[in-house]
């Protein structure tokens, strides 16, 4: 999905650069007091992302039954 040009996209618009399908392969934080690291989508997650050139967002997260 190409990115409109500047003169055609809407306010409220999602930056070109996120526009598209985005597959989560990896989600982990770590803690700044002790550094342990935390995995809240378990260590192989599978989600989805979708942002449309107008402005729209979708989430795809079917949790860990669906693996």
């Amino acid at each position: 999905m190409g990115c409109c040009p500047e003169k055609e996209r809407p306010t409220t618009k999602a930056p070109c650069s996120l526009i598209g399908t985005w597959l989560l392969v990896s989600c982990q934080a770590t803690a700044v007091d002790d550094g342990e690291v935390v995995r809240p989508y378990g260590e192989h997650p599978l989600s989805l992302i979708m942002y449309t050139a107008d402005g729209y967002m979708s989430d795809h997260d079917p949790g860990p039954a669906a693996v």
